[in-house]
């Protein structure tokens, strides 16, 4: 029985260790590469994040586009709070636009010049920006994405699926002391572009 009990916990054993090893497999050079499926993925098209007396809200105006088409995206920040208006402090403006192409898996950057503005929020009236089409690439990057970036920043987006993790960040100070309570609200969106 015991020499049973053995057996059975080697064979155990070693199928945990053959399995774990197939589990972490990576293509080879030559082997296709799973990309995301665009219509096998919900678009998610409008998300919104409260944090204290903030609303953050990330919208796009379609879940699916052509190639060629105007892509609109933008944000909201709206202040829900007690008082009549508040000052918020922030970059060249509170919000952030990172995308991220999933089909190629390229990460689109999003850069901003970061002076210290202060913006005045009325409550129940938000804040909006829409999202302008931007990257940029370096010459060691990989030659695709470069061509890639070319065409997005020249053309608008090719045919894939789209996530964008935008945010809002700013602070604000503290009525009467020297503190201030800095915010980083978050929503995720995504939506797909179809070939012309």
């Amino acid at each position: 029985m015991a020499t049973a009990m053995k057996t059975l916990r080697t064979i155990l054993i070693a199928l945990c260790i053959v399995v774990a090893g197939c589990s972490n497999a990576k293509p080879g050079p030559d082997e296709p590469r799973e990309t995301p499926n665009a219509s096998a993925i919900p678009s998610v098209i409008r998300a919104e994040k409260q944090q204290d007396d903030f609303v953050y809200r990330l919208i796009a105006d379609k879940e699916a586009y052509v190639e060629g088409d105007t892509v609109t995206i933008y944000a909201e920040l709206e202040y829900v709070g007690e008082k009549e208006q508040i000052d918020i402090y922030h970059a060249a403006s509170p919000f952030y636009f990172p995308l991220v192409e999933k089909t190629r898996n390229y990460s689109i950057p999003y850069a901003m010049n970061e002076p210290l503005i202060q913006t005045t929020l009325i409550k129940g009236e938000p804040l909006r920006e829409e999202y302008k089409r931007s990257g940029g690439y370096s010459s060691s990057d990989d030659p695709k994405f470069i061509e890639f970036m070319m065409d997005f920043v020249d053309k608008g987006f090719a045919a894939g699926l789209y996530e964008m993790d935008g945010s809002a960040h700013f602070y604000v100070e503290q009525a009467g002391n020297m503190d201030k309570t800095t915010y980083d609200l978050k929503a995720k969106i995504n939506f797909t572009v179809n070939e012309a």
